[in-house]
């Protein structure tokens, strides 16, 4: 039960959980470490934004027994088929030879911006990476 200064505090200091509480609760010094605490912890995640949320990832599109994937750039909490931020290829597992098409070029911009592939999507860049550099 997290309480301010000020709000209801006189009824709570006398009532029975009030003893279990430090003794400076009460006068201020727990909610100016709590504070303080709260704010540097917060600002040295903001200062080095190292994590970023977005994933490169498969969305499944395909019918019962036919399965078909786009590859898909999409914030890590959304569900598998949710909203994507944009689409870069597709993946047709039941097609032999080549079976998947990847944006090589906007795959790598956005791992540039910090997004983590899944471990099939990694390999599938990997391969397109490959194949790009045979040719040229």
């Amino acid at each position: 039960m997290w309480l301010r200064p000020g709000f209801g505090l006189k009824i709570f200091r006398k009532s029975a959980l009030a003893k279990h509480l430090p003794q400076d609760y009460f006068l201020g010094s727990f909610w100016k470490t709590f504070t303080r605490r709260f704010r540097q912890s917060a600002s040295v995640l903001l200062e080095k934004n190292t994590f970023m949320a977005v994933r490169i990832r498969m969305k499944r599109i395909g019918a019962k027994n036919q399965p078909a994937f786009r590859i898909v750039v999409a914030d890590g909490r959304s569900p598998r088929d949710g909203k994507c931020i944009e689409e870069l290829g597709t993946y047709l597992p039941h097609k032999k030879g080549t079976n998947f098409t990847l944006d090589l070029d906007r795959a790598k911009y956005w791992l540039s911006k910090g997004a983590q592939p899944s471990d099939t999507v990694a390999s599938f860049i990997k391969k397109a990476g490959k194949a790009a550099a045979v040719p040229a």
